[in-house]
C-alpha cells in the first residue's frame, strides 16, 4: 500500500463502531413513560452525539417537561443506571458489520487508532464488545469538560497519539460530532445519513458498504486533498 498522508484514525463509539442507540432510546423511554409524555425513536436521533446532560436538555425541550435542578440530577443518575443495565447484555455481536475488518486493515498498514467518545460508559462498552485491544488511545466522557460540538475529546485523543489534528481522520455518525471534528482541524468521515452529515469531507453509509482497501484509497486521497 502507498504511504498515506494521515497517521491515525479517531473513532466515535456509539453508532460508528457499536450499536448502542437503541439502548439509549429504551433507557430514556422508561423515564418518559413515567412522565407520561411521548418520546419516539425519531426523537432519539436528535440526541446522537450529545452528552448525557445535553441529551436531557434536548429531551426536556422535545417533551415540554420541566424539572427542578435536583430532579434533573436524579434523572441523569437514573438514565445512566438504566443504560448500564442494558450494556451488561452487550457482546461482540453488537459490533457493527465491517468494523473489525476495517480496524484490522488499518492496523496492518501501521495506522494508529483511537476512540474519542462523549460517553462516560465507553470503556465498559469497548470491554463488553472486546474492541479494547484494537486501540492505542481511548478518551471518554469522564476525561473532558466540554461535550461535542466542542472538539476537546478529539484534541485530547490527538495529543495522546502525539500527532497534530491534520494528521488524523475522525469517523463520526452525529452532526455535533462532525462539527467538533471540523472545529478541531481534523479531516472527517461521516458514517451514516448524508443529509445529516453533509458537512463531513467524506460520507459512507457504514463500514459494510465499502471494502477496507477501497476505504484506504478514499482516505489517502481525502487526507491529501483537504485544505486546512
Amino acid at each position: 500500500m502507498n504511504k498515506p498522508f494521515f497517521q491515525a484514525c479517531i473513532f466515535d463509539l456509539d453508532g460508528v463502531l457499536v450499536n448502542t442507540a437503541h439502548y439509549h432510546f429504551l433507557s430514556w423511554q422508561q423515564i418518559t413513560n413515567r412522565w407520561k409524555v411521548t418520546f419516539t425513536e425519531q426523537d432519539n436521533e436528535s440526541l446522537k452525539g450529545l452528552s448525557r446532560e445535553d441529551s436531557l436538555s434536548r429531551l426536556l425541550h422535545i417533551t415540554g417537561k420541566q424539572l427542578t435542578p435536583a430532579e434533573r440530577e436524579q434523572t441523569l443518575i437514573e438514565k445512566n443506571e438504566l443504560f448500564r443495565q442494558y450494556l451488561t447484555q452487550m457482546t461482540p455481536d453488537d459490533v457493527l458489520p465491517g468494523v473489525t475488518a476495517c480496524l484490522r486493515f488499518l492496523k496492518e498498514n501501521h495506522i494508529r487508532l483511537a476512540v474519542a467518545s462523549s460517553s462516560k460508559n465507553a470503556r465498559m462498552v469497548l470491554q463488553k464488545t472486546e474492541l479494547t485491544p484494537w486501540f492505542d488511545v481511548i478518551v471518554d466522557g469522564t476525561e473532558i469538560e466540554k461535550a461535542k460540538p466542542d472538539p476537546e475529546v478529539f484534541l485530547k485523543a490527538a495529543a495522546r497519539l502525539n500527532i497534530q489534528p491534520h494528521q488524523a481522520i475522525v469517523f463520526e455518525d452525529a452532526k455535533a460530532g462532525v462539527e467538533a471534528a471540523l472545529a478541531g482541524g481534523f479531516c472527517c468521515v461521516g458514517v451514516g445519513q448524508a443529509d445529516i452529515l453533509q458537512q463531513a469531507h467524506l460520507i459512507i453509509p457504514d463500514f459494510a458498504s465499502i471494502s477496507p482497501s477501497d476505504l484506504w484509497i478514499s482516505l489517502s486521497g481525502l487526507s491529501a486533498d483537504v485544505k486546512y
